[in-house]
């Protein structure tokens, strides 16, 4: 990265970016007004430990589930946020919450568009990825390696990447163990009720969210490279109010407590990386940096990317205009006959 004064004198706003990046999604739906109608799951939520939340977690790894994320999504930050004892939640309380919510979040879910679990490289090496809901998820978190891995050695740059590179070891891990194949479909869509049984049966691999110091030593982590994404009882207050897509939780999906890491929304690892990275850079004054760095990872993926049949090798160099980052080219693929090629990278520079 080197410094390059491409933008405007103002920073861009942290959550336009974002925005423009594809993760922030204008947010799914308050979580202060779910549960006005039902003080008794309340209560009984109250009675959970935070770590408990895996235990809602896990069902973003079951197949048959993908289109119901956003409910399940919704059960995990609930639990998160009113959690204040010891125990562990029963099937017949996730069953209630999982109907409960269809009214109050189902609305959110359309049938699933992406793949269930993407994948994304790094010099590191290849790690699977949930997608949720998110779109675009996978994509979105490549053009953010590429930028990690372009960086330069040292810190204090090294102190932004490690941690990237941790979260993604985690992820990839419990697609391991959920036997989670990379490019896997989940159903199509969402579902309207599931029975206690069923639920008891997958809240049992509650254990996959689970890292202990010795899983962390066997994945080479360090635990102090996970602090940028732990939650701690500080971020309750805010969590109530928040909407899902743009919510702490997101951006710290993991729980530390008994000696022990429990990443509760594994398919907000895509969006917390994305989040730290630019939050990470911002602190440093690098901001302008990343932008840039952003929009040479799109020139390298356009030029990379085959038209027609035919690597393109088209050209991009974005410059601003109007508060936006815009490169176009055009490819000739017959005689007299072009295409033209915009892309807007970045809006809302100001």
């Amino acid at each position: 990265m080197t410094t390059n004064d491409f933008t405007s004198p103002d920073d861009l706003d942290l959550e336009d970016m974002f925005a423009m990046l594809g993760a922030f999604s204008g947010g799914y739906g308050g979580l202060d007004s779910m549960l006005d109608d039902r003080p008794d799951i309340v209560r009984r939520l109250q009675a959970l430990s935070p770590q408990a939340a895996t235990a809602f977690g896990v069902l973003l790894t079951i197949r048959e589930l993908q289109a119901s994320s956003a409910r399940i999504e919704a059960m995990i930050h609930l639990a998160v946020a009113h959690a204040n004892g010891a125990q562990s939640p029963s099937a017949r309380l996730a069953s209630e919450l999982f109907d409960h919510l269809g009214s109050a979040a189902g609305h959110l879910e359309d049938p699933a568009e992406d793949l269930m679990v993407e994948a994304v490289r790094g010099p590191w090496g290849n790690y699977r990825v949930i997608s949720g809901l998110w779109e675009g998820a996978g994509f979105f978190l490549q053009r953010f390696i590429d930028i990690v891995a372009h960086m330069p050695d040292g810190e204090p740059f090294e102190s932004v990447r490690r941690p990237a590179i941790a979260l993604l070891k985690l992820s990839e891990e419990i697609c391991a163990r959920a036997d989670l194949a990379r490019h896997a479909l989940g159903e199509e869509m969402p579902v309207d009720s599931v029975g206690k049984e069923q639920l008891a049966k997958w809240m049992r691999g509650r254990s996959r969210l689970t890292f202990t110091k010795s899983d962390l030593a066997r994945l080479v982590i360090e635990p102090d490279d996970l602090a940028p994404f732990i939650s701690t009882p500080a971020d309750k207050p805010a969590l109530l109010s928040e909407a899902l897509g743009n919510t702490v939780l997101e951006r710290r999906p993991l729980i530390a407590a008994a000696d022990a890491y429990y990443l509760v929304l594994p398919n907000a690892v895509t969006a917390a990386i994305r989040y730290w990275v630019i939050d990470a850079l911002t602190r440093l004054e690098r901001r302008r940096d990343l932008c840039r760095a952003i929009s040479l990872s799109y020139a390298q993926l356009f030029y990379e990317s085959k038209l027609l049949g035919g690597v393109s090798g088209a050209a991009l160099d974005f410059q601003p205009d109007g508060g936006a980052l815009v490169a176009e080219t055009m490819v000739q693929f017959d005689t007299g006959r072009t295409i033209r090629r915009p892309s807007r990278c970045i809006s809302r520079l100001r």
